[in-house]
């Protein structure tokens, strides 16, 4: 499986791989790895990735190496289908229907629902991303902030 990468996500992939690699060694193993991908607006289980890790030789991945890693092992979802799944999340909290959420109920989000939520570290530094003059989220800024 092969996917091109336009130059716009491969510069919000090498961001988050900084924003991830706290350390600053240059590398990141399987968590870090899924965490950048988290960032983007992607969502791989511990599996998938076990399965992404399987194609390549070695436990992390080089600074240097993660946007040809993505392209060749990992199928990112379209952007619709990240605003869907945006969409569908607001849903819950959005009591007026006018895609907008609290701050709180977007942090209440990323850290409680799905399959695998976030812990409360990669939450805040999603949060440290949004509009810091409000105290709320619309779905357009969500979408253009995840979609890099």
């Amino acid at each position: 499986m092969t996917q091109k990468l336009s130059d716009s996500l491969k510069e919000a992939i090498r961001e988050a791989f900084d924003n991830v690699d706290r350390d600053k060694t240059g590398s990141l193993d399987m968590d870090g790895v899924r965490e950048v991908l988290q960032l983007i607006g992607q969502n791989p289980t511990k599996r998938e990735m076990d399965e992404y890790f399987r194609g390549i030789s070695g436990d992390n991945i080089e600074r240097g190496e993660i946007g040809d890693f993505i392209e060749q092992f990992v199928p990112l979802k379209s952007q619709a289908r990240i605003n869907e799944e945006i969409a569908e999340a607001f849903a819950k909290f959005d009591t007026n229907e006018n895609f907008v959420i609290s701050k709180a109920n977007f942090h209440e989000i990323l850290t409680k629902l799905g399959d695998e939520p976030l812990t409360k570290q990669q939450a805040d530094m999603i949060m440290g991303c949004l509009d810091q003059t409000s105290d709320n989220v619309d779905i357009p800024d969500l979408s253009k902030l995840l979609s890099g």
